[in-house]
Order: C-alpha cells, then sequence, then structure tokens
C-alpha cells in the first residue's frame, strides 16, 4: 500500500503522466543500442547501456553525503520496457562491501528542457538479513553526451 501511495505522489500511477505512443517509442529508440550517464540530486552518477531486448547493464557511484561505500563504482542489472525503468544494485564488489542493496522502479520521461528524467522509487535494505529497509524516491536527469569521446569512438 505505501508502494502504491508513493507511485500516486510520484505521479508514476496516474494515466495523466502517460506519454502518447509516438513519445514513448522516441524515448525507447534513444535509449536502446545507447549509453547514457545520469545525476541524481545526491550527486551519485549512473551509466546505463541498453540493449535492443531491454537489458540495462552499466555501473552506479555513490557519491551521497553521510553514507558508505563512496566513490566506487558498483554493477546495475535491470530492464528497460517501455517507459519503465527498473533495476538493481548489489552494494559489494571487490573493493568493498556496505551490506546492502537498492532497486530503483520508475519511469523515464522528457523534461521540458527535452533531457530524459528517471524518476522513481527506491528500496534499500541494510544488514547482513536485509533487516534495515528504508523506501524513498530519487530523480536522475541524463547528462549531456560527451560529444568528444563520441567522435573519438566513431
Amino acid at each position: 500500500m505505501k508502494f502504491l501511495a508513493v507511485l500516486i505522489a510520484l505521479g508514476l500511477a496516474s494515466p495523466a503522466v502517460a506519454m502518447p505512443a509516438n513519445e514513448q517509442g522516441r524515448l525507447h529508440d534513444r535509449l536502446i543500442g545507447s549509453t547514457t550517464t545520469w545525476v541524481n540530486s545526491y550527486g551519485s552518477v549512473m551509466t546505463l547501456d541498453v540493449a535492443a531486448n531491454g537489458a540495462v547493464r552499466g555501473y552506479i557511484v555513490n557519491n551521497a553525503p553521510g553514507t558508505g561505500c563512496r566513490g566506487i563504482p558498483y554493477d546495475i542489472r535491470g530492464r528497460l520496457k517501455g517507459e519503465v525503468l527498473a533495476f538493481h544494485v548489489s552494494w559489494r564488489n571487490g573493493v568493498a562491501d556496505c551490506q546492502s542493496e537498492t532497486e530503483w522502479r520508475g519511469v523515464v520521461r522528457l523534461t521540458a528542457a527535452g533531457k530524459l528524467e528517471f524518476v522513481s522509487h527506491c528500496h534499500h535494505r541494510q544488514g547482513l538479513l536485509g533487516d534495515k529497509v528504508s523506501i524513498g524516491v530519487d530523480r536522475f536527469i541524463e547528462q549531456a553526451p560527451n560529444r568528444l569521446q563520441s567522435f573519438v569512438d566513431h
């Protein structure tokens, strides 16, 4: 019930924010087969690669003040279906183990400035048994692609 309340508050469950089919298609085409970089309000940075089948891979670097495992990349695994993006991060790698996991699920949509934003519900479990749970919202904004890197890659 709390999950639904958060989604409604975000406008994620409301049909009023649904995009026309042509907008969804453009958005989907913009993400499929591309690598994008996003930053959230806490300064965390994620890079996503979206395959033709919607599989999402990438990494996230936590930069949130007052949290552990900062400045280290962690793998992202997830899926994009239409405008809905969902992914999971286990905050464990060969460098650090924060004994926690986070899941994000939300929608990707265009901002008035023409950038993509990902507005999501996030569910964080911490502790060896995942006994500490926190639920919140998060918003990532797509960053402009590095034109020089794109030129070098081609």
